[in-house]
């Protein structure tokens, strides 16, 4: 019963109507309407909470902003001019990211029709990227939605293959997702406007946006069309009546990457890449799926040998088993033959195709929709029928296969868990499928034998967590499919005896002890006396709790071997309980090394589509305890990643220097900024290497990872530069223009009639020496020095302030003089006497002896639930309700710049009505940040007439410490910078001078270094609650400061070079705060408050006064006399002064304040700079503070930036504005390039030596979900030709005793293909070389030979080249070497699990997993010991011309029955079957056949000997075979003669197989008389035509040996008639393989600009001939053959010697 049940509910679960339910990122195999409700109206989050959507229509995911229509994203077809679709073919659909920020994470695309929702078939392009990161979610794959929550390409291409005729216009709907889960944006595509994140759209949701629509067309015969697997050309055109078209074959414009995508890929659907291919059946296909043009039809020279010669160009009658041909199929003027398709006449062909099930790869067949609502459960019961007896007769359950179907469906990510611990992801929610690849740097902890390590996970969301432990060797096996499913059916096959959950139990550790005080959840504090206790001695967890044994109950903690998956050391599930996401579990677990594996394990963690891997290195003695976790050095070493950027960076360490040959400078650089570093920072430092110019095709060329200009917008090119640093990363030769300084002359008659004493001939003994006016001048002010002295030379005062200059500021303490005729002494003035002019006495002050003015901030109409109340206030005090500025009818002006609502303050602790007074209302500190109209921010301001006052204010709360520290009255901040008094007065003294007294705001945020855009660690700098203010006139001006002046003075550079383009223009004021590389992270100049940077600004007359600004500490308490209280008071009770100068804070409003920065072709004199001259950069009025905040201080004040924008002209200049004597007081001017002087090189530099530039980086602090640095394999991303090196600590770790593990190599990336020339410069570049990537049009590969059909591998020479069936036996290659982008998943076509069911034999007793050993044969665990076989190494055998064979070859056979059905064998299964029998028996020749009912494989030897090697298979233990096959071998026969019973098993085996496949038909053929959806369904398949399809149902064969392959071409030659031209053949070639000249069967491929000279004159195998050529080249190492992640062979380069461990 319990099997009827689940195999019911696993027909529901895949029949169910697509349209009608399921839920979005489920996992479920469902196919989401886009167009159904998602997402919720940002109004409607309740106070902003993104859980609490409280609008009226539930819908799904509503933590996100609900879908609306966006011009950022395009939805179109790569054909952008095609308007309509003929039924069945392939259209290439493209959607675009128009705005590099907004890379999407989440997709659902489906088209749909009037009549449904779901029509037409779907896959993607095929490349390895997008494999991984879409998928097909239902068997009829109508549709393709996200596999996992990584950015996405800017450019992902789906094929769709068009509904069948009468299915009318079709719609394609598109649903995007961005930013990481729990929170983030849907959208449509193809939107008329942005409606970015929280605008609200048009006209309401879901806004103006047109859908992607194409018509139906009249069906059409294409031109091409696609064969069979084995035919040829000329026959597949004439079983369709027509003629093949040669000259079209060979068409250049179709030989090329970029002609089969235009020309086939509406026909054939291909994956990408496109390959070349050096046979005469090319263009073609082969069994893997993957495509290949034709080279020697190319117009790329150096692809082919031999490439002028024919013999290498497309035929129309070449053919070969394992090619699948693409055909161009012309209209023929008479119907010679019948329209039916020919079957040819070849019996080994024809058998071969029948017995072969089609590869994953090619099962794209599109299915009609099982069910609708109305017919699902009917359906589903009569599907449950069919199964259940199809899987009796062929002897198995169907109960595992239809778990494992569900298990091994992918989970789009819909939140998100991680673990706590380091790991690869760096504590971040990594949602890289299944991790990301190791870095070099990627070791965490070391164990031996009985020693733990543990491990924490955060515990925020549902679900199940898994922790697996596996051989590093053995990774592979996590990159498959039914990865997943595998480990499920490992926990649950374990015995519960060997369940270790209970007595290593996981523990729970709270944020807040409180929390974990639930009696519902915990038993108590964890003790560490306790036997069980576990925690991280390198990083405790403070207090743990333990778990009630009931939440507990169903945990997994089990080691064991499996016979089934001996890969897997260990497993562990355990179920999230409780949702607490601030919290983490921790267990422990040890990492035990069997026999013969290396030392390098992996813990992989995987919960929903999060993923992580802890990289440990296991050891067969103990480690000391110390050094489980590595001991740190102390040191750092720097490390680099390929296609890889540092983006939004802390902070920036090193200048931009150039970087196309090497990186030696910037590497200098980065170790002078690492030493310099705090060991205890978190920061990451770094450097970015990027190209000047982005390359060609990138999708985003504008945007350009580079500190240029601190104009970013994240929105638009998503960079965000650190302002503070950019004065310092472009302080370099190659980015500094230089020139000629000069400066306006100033009038020194005040200053020389101010100074008190004048003494020529003479300097001070002791002081500061300045090298600039403004600076000693300066300093000598704020320090109240006693003297200056200039060393001038003979020169006139006049030269003082300019240029260089030495100068001393005398010492307070030495007032020494020293005669020295080069000098002269200038004294300050005197202090002055008596009261200042205007000054009345604040002890006295009365509302009527002085100017005073008393505001209170309130609502205009207080109400209290409702009840309106009114605000009681004293005499005198008047009413601010928030309007704009203006007459207010009581006799004063005063008013907001733009209107601006008063709040009742309710938090001190709540309102009394019955008690009001001037703090009953407020201001908000959430208006001030509010834009006005015109974009500027909101100021008050009121109308006072010109004088000195004291302002006296009271603010209310802030939000958190810093708060409100942005705010400045009359430009003066006047707030300390914790501002952490609750309700306080303040008061502080300022200078009117323009007729209206201001409170304004600085604006923008600052943040602590490095740290994320985050509001828990952002401060805004506007100011808090304001109650009221109260204003007192005290004096009518402060004092001239002791400068020259002149109205208007200016400075400039004269360029050495005119036509350069100007870029920043920093100026430094004096005593603003700088950064410096040999400092970094510390200041190399501490900000310090001058009177000076005043002058830059205040269009008025310098002056310099020390201001009082005092704070009170009395909470709650207005003190409306608090100047008068505090009088003549140094230190006031329960108060903070601050005396000095005054700091300048916000953007000074004045009309002529300010300085004007600008380019220009005409020179400023003393007689006159005119505006007019000007190209104006910018007006500068706002002051510059510093981003970042540092110490708990957040307001200094940092050098003012200025963006030129590439303007030329001669001079750059800065001038100051107003008719009003100034001074303009700098310490350093610095002018910067627009671009670096090469970048004009960029567009005629040839690959490999394009402009590239380096610069220092400070990473940002890394969230779990914003890293460090991001990677990418998305050619058409500007990060993929980008590289990072890394400083990162040093630790230690033990020595292992393996053998260097070798780099993964990888050369397709998105569909696109690197250069080999750029793979092979890389591979072999030291660490202080620059890597160049870039792309070839040709994408020849890398690492493998073109296919070469007709040219097979022999029992002594394994098959490589990826036009033979590709293998997805595991590789262990290394993964010691980190790789530039996130691993790739594993081949696109999944593999069956081994034996997913129970075997209905006893299952083998489990034995480990054989390891080679150097003879051939396998070792294996004492358990099950191997039967001694002697080997003989013997030549490969010669292919001398001899007859076609014309009966059997007699030779002896072994039957071996295997677990499972025919599903089971593919051909990478056969690949995979024929390679263990070669480790068996060595190097022989055998045929191997399969046939139905469990899985029987007949391997007949036909060598002399082939008596002994049959028997040497069948002593072979079946334990051996089911490990080495990783499928449960029942049984092995002992052997026969090959002809003995052949006839009479074979036959048996075929009935077999007839019955079940005669039971599945009677139960199908009910079913139609059931529904007749499905019967239409059936129908359709079985009557399909063969070759009109997509080209993925052609069948498959398996590799074959050499003497098989010959007797297939003959046989098939002999038939064909010879009516397409002559083609010629190498020499030796045709009588080698006894073939017709008509056939070519490949020459060697061509792989680098070396010459190589085909074989001629010789008889010899085109195996031998193949490997002499490669020899001859010296290109390279002599390949040895693995097996690719992506199921293909490639080459393993032997490891070349490098000067440091690059990651790649």
């Amino acid at each position: 019963m319990p099997l009827l049940h689940i195999a019911l509910a696993v027909c529901l679960f895949l029949t169910a109507d697509c349209a009608s339910n399921g839920k979005l990122g489920s996992g479920a195999p469902y196919c989401w309407n886009a167009k159904d409700d998602i997402g919720c109206d940002m109004r409607d989050w309740h106070n902003g909470d993104r859980l609490d959507c409280r609008q009226a229509v539930s819908a799904h995911m509503d933590w996100a902003g609900k879908a609306r229509y966006t011009n950022i994203f395009t939805l179109q077809l790569k054909d952008t001019g095609k308007t309509s679709y003929i039924p069945g073919e392939w259209i290439t659909v493209q959607l675009k990211v128009n705005r590099y920020p907004f890379k999407y994470r989440g997709l659902v695309l489906h088209a749909s029709s009037s009549s449904a929702n779901h029509v037409g078939m779907w896959r993607t392009t095929g490349n390895e990227v997008e494999n991984r990161m879409f998928w097909n979610p239902t068997p009829g794959k109508e549709c393709i939605m996200h596999s996992q929550a990584d950015l996405k390409p800017l450019v992902s291409e789906f094929r769709f293959k068009a509904p069948d005729a009468g299915t009318g216009t079709i719609t394609f709907q598109c649903l995007i997702k961005t930013q990481p889960a729990n929170t983030g944006y849907f959208y449509y595509p193809n939107g008329v406007e942005a409606n970015l994140r929280d605008e609200i759209p048009s006209g309401g949701f879901p806004g103006v946006g047109t859908d992607l629509q194409l018509t139906e067309s009249s069906a059409t015969t294409p031109v091409w069309s696609v064969s069979g697997l084995g035919e040829s050309c000329e026959e597949h055109c004439s079983s369709l009546g027509r003629t093949c078209d040669v000259d079209t074959l060979r068409s250049v414009t179709l030989a090329s990457p970029a002609g089969m995508e235009s020309i086939l890929s509406k026909t054939t659907g291909c994956a990408m890449p496109y390959q070349p291919s050096c046979s005469s059946v090319a263009p073609a296909k082969d069994p893997g799926g993957a495509c290949y043009y034709s080279g020697a039809d190319s117009a790329f020279s150096n692809i082919c040998e031999s490439s002028s010669s024919a013999t290498l160009k497309s035929t129309c009658s070449a053919q070969h088993p394992n090619a699948t041909r693409f055909c161009a199929c012309k209209q023929t003027p008479v119907q010679t033959q019948s329209l039916a398709r020919k079957i040819p006449s070849s019996d080994i062909k024809s058998s071969r195709r029948s017995q072969i099930p089609p590869t994953s790869s090619d099962q794209d067949q599109p299915r009609q929709k099982l069910a609708t609502m109305g017919g699902g459960l009917g359906m589903s019961v009569v599907l449950f029928l069919a199964v259940g007896a199809a899987s009796r007769l062929a002897g198995f359950r169907g109960v595992p296969l239809a778990v494992a179907a569900l298990a091994g469906l992918a989970n789009p990510a819909d939140a998100h868990n991680w673990l706590k611990t380091p790991g690869r992801a760096m504590e971040e929610a990594s949602t890289t499928n299944p991790f990301r690849q190791r870095r070099v740097t990627d070791t965490h902890a070391q164990l031996g034998p009985g020693q733990e390590m543990a491990v924490r996970f955060a515990t925020g969301h549902t679900r199940h967590h898994y922790f697996v432990v596996v051989a590093g060797e053995d990774e592979e096996y996590i990159f498959k499919n039914e990865y997943k499913a595998w480990v499920e059916d490992y926990i649950n096959s374990a015995p519960e005896s060997i369940n270790q959950a209970a007595s290593k139990p996981r523990f729970h550790h709270c944020k807040a002890d409180s929390e974990c005080s639930d009696t519902t959840y915990f038993a108590g504090r964890v003790q560490p006396s306790d036997s069980d206790y576990c925690d991280h001695t390198k990083y405790p967890s403070g207090n743990l709790y333990r778990w009630k044994p009931e939440h507990t109950s169903t945990d997994k903690y089990v080691f064991y071997e499996s016979a089934k998956y001996p890969w897997i050391v260990g497993a562990i599930r355990y179920k999230q309980i409780a949702h607490k996401p601030k919290d983490f579990d921790i267990f422990c677990l040890p990492v035990p090394r069997r026999s013969g594996k290396k030392a390098h394990h992996i813990v992989h963690w995987n919960w929903n589509a999060y993923y992580d891997a802890i990289d440990v290195n296991a050891h067969h003695t103990a480690v000391p305890e110390e050094l489980i976790y590595g001991s740190d050095s102390g040191q750092f070493e720097i490390n680099k990643i390929d296609h890889c950027q540092f983006v939004q960076p802390g902070g920036l360490t090193v200048p931009i220097h150039y970087a196309t040959q090497n990186v030696s400078t910037c590497l200098d650089a980065l170790q002078v900024a690492a030493a310099a570093n705090n060991p205890n920072d978190r920061q990451t430092i770094g450097l970015n290497v990027v190209p000047l110019v982005n390359p060609t095709g990138t999708v985003a060329p504008e945007v350009r990872n580079l500190p240029l200009s601190f104009s970013s917008d994240p929105d638009t090119d998503g960079l965000r530069w650190p302002k503070d640093y950019i004065d310092l990363v472009l302080d370099s030769p190659e980015m500094t223009l230089t020139g000629v300084e000069t400066s306006s002359t100033y009038d020194w008659s005040d200053f020389l009639a101010r100074a008190s004493q004048i003494s020529a001939g003479k300097r001070c003994k002791s002081g500061t020496y300045y090298y600039s006016f403004a600076n000693a001048i300066d300093d000598c002010l704020a320090s109240s020095c006693w003297a200056i002295a200039w060393e001038h030379n003979g020169q006139t005062i006049s030269e003082m302030s300019k240029g260089y200059q030495r100068i001393r500021v005398c010492s307070d303490s030495d007032t020494t003089e020293e005669p020295d005729t080069a000098w002269t002494l200038y004294y300050p003035p005197s202090a002055p006497t008596g009261n200042p002019a205007g000054w009345t006495n604040p002890t006295g002050w009365t509302d009527n002896n002085h100017n005073v003015y008393k505001i209170s901030f309130q609502p205009a109409n207080p109400s209290d639930g409702g009840s309106p109340f009114s605000i009681d206030l004293p005499s005198g005090w008047l009413v601010d309700s928030g309007e704009a500025y203006g007459n207010r009818g009581n006799g004063q002006k005063y008013g907001w710049k733009c209107e601006f609502p008063m709040l009742l303050e309710k938090s001190r602790p709540s309102l009394n009505v019955a008690s009001t007074d001037y703090i009953t209302g407020k201001a908000s500190r959430y208006g001030w940040g509010n834009m006005c109209g015109d974009g500027g921010k909101n100021y008050w301001e009121i109308e006072v007439p010109n004088g000195v006052y004291v302002v006296t204010i009271f603010t209310g709360n802030p939000n958190d410490v810093g708060s409100g520290i942005g705010c400045a009255i009359e430009n003066s901040r006047f707030i300390r910078n914790r501002n952490d008094e609750k309700f306080s007065t303040k008061l502080i003294t300022v200078e009117v001078t323009d007729g209206r007294l201001t409170i304004s705001s600085v604006g923008g945020t600052v943040k602590r270094r490095g740290e994320p855009e985050d509001p828990s660690v952002v401060k805004s700098l506007y100011c808090p609650d304001l109650h009221w203010v109260k204003i007192d006139r005290l004096m009518d001006a402060f004092p001239k400061a002791w400068v020259p002046t002149k109205q208007k003075p200016w400075w400039q550079l004269e360029l050495d070079e005119s036509d350069a383009g100007v870029g920043v223009v920093s100026i430094h004021l004096p005593g603003t705060q700088t950064y410096s590389t040999a400092r970094y992270p510390k200041e190399d100049k501490a900000f310090r408050k001058r009177c000076s940077q005043w002058w830059f600004f205040k269009a008025s007359e310098p002056k310099c006064y020390h201001q009082r600004n005092i704070i009170s500490r009395n909470q709650d308490v207005s003190i409306l006399d608090f100047y008068k209280d505090t009088l003549g008071v140094a230190s006031p009770p329960q108060a903070y002064v601050a005396e000095g100068s005054a700091q300048p804070w916000a953007s000074f409003l004045g009309s002529q304040d300010g300085v004007v920065v600008s380019v220009s072709d005409v020179a400023c004199t003393d007689s006159q700079c005119r505006s007019s001259d000007e190209d104006v950069c910018e007006i500068v009025t706002h002051v510059q503070n510093c981003e970042q905040t540092d110490r708990n201080s957040a307001t200094k004040i940092c050098p003012i930036l200025v963006d030129c924008k590439g303007k030329t002209g001669r001079y750059v200049r800065v001038r100051m504005r107003g008719n009003v004597d100034r001074f303009l007081a700098v310490r350093k001017i610095q002018v910067h390039r627009s671009e670096p002087k090469i970048t004009a090189l960029a567009s005629s530099a040839p690959d490999g030596e394009k402009p590239m530039v380096c610069y220092g980086v400070e990473a940002r602090i890394p969230s779990t979900t914003t890293p460090e640095y991001l990677t990418t394999e998305d050619t058409m991303d500007p990060i993929f030709y980008s590289s990072c090196y890394i400083s990162s600590k040093v630790v230690e770790w033990l020595p292992i005793d393996d053998a260097p593990e070798v780099q993964r190599e990888q050369w397709t990336y998105n569909g696109a293909c690197l250069s080999c020339e750029s793979l092979e410069a890389n591979k072999n570049a030291s660490l202080h070389q620059t890597p160049h990537w870039y792309l070839s049009n040709t994408c020849q590969n890398c690492f493998e030979q073109s296919p070469i059909w007709g040219e097979f591998g022999t029992a002594t020479q394994s098959p490589t080249g990826s036009g033979f069936i590709p293998t997805q036996f595991p590789t262990q290659f290394p993964t010691q070497h980190p790789s530039p982008s996130p691993t790739p998943s594993p081949t696109p076509s999944p593999t069956r699990a081994p034996t997913p069911s129970p075997s209905p034999r006893p299952t083998p007793t489990p034995t480990k997993r054989p390891t080679l050993n150097p003879n051939g044969l396998s070792s294996y665990s004492p358990t099950s010991s191997p039967t001694p076989h002697p080997t003989s190494i013997r030549p490969s055998p010669s292919f001398a011309p001899t007859p076609a064979p014309t009966q059997k070859a007699t030779g002896w056979r072994v039957r071996l029955t295997l677990a499972g059905t025919m599903d089971l064998v593919t051909p990478t299964f056969r690949q995979r079957f024929r390679d263990v029998i070669q480790q068996l028996v060595g190097d022989r020749e055998f045929k191997v056949d399969f046939y139905a009912g469990s899985v029987v494989a007949d391997v007949v030897f036909t060598e002399n000997n082939a008596q002994v090697l049959a028997g040497q298979l069948a002593d072979t233990p079946s334990s051996n075979l089911t490990q080495m096959l990783d499928v449960t071998v029942l049984e092995v026969s002992t052997p026969v003669p090959a002809d003995a019973d052949a006839s009479e098993d074979a036959g048996s085996s075929e009935n077999g197989s007839n019955l079940v496949v005669i039971a599945v038909v009677i139960i199908l053929v009910v079913s139609v008389a059931a529904c007749c959806a499905f019967g239409y369904w059936y129908k359709k398949r079985k009557g399909r035509k063969y070759s009109q399809d997509d080209g993925n149902d052609i069948v498959p064969v398996p590799p074959m040996d050499k003497g098989t392959d010959i007797q297939i071409m003959q046989v098939t030659l002999s038939q064909k008639s010879q009516s397409n031209a002559t083609v010629n053949t190498p020499p030796g070639l045709s009588d080698t393989l006894h073939i017709s000249s008509d056939v070519n069967s490949g020459t060697s491929f061509r792989r680098s600009p070396t010459a190589r000279t085909p074989a001629s004159g010789r008889s010899a195998s085109p195996g031998d001939e193949r490997k002499r050529l490669w020899k001859e080249t010296n290109h390279r190492p002599t390949p040895s053959v693995q097996w690719s992640r992506y199921g293909r062979q490639r080459e393993n380069i032997s490891p070349t010697s490098r000067t440091s461990s690059v990651p790649i």
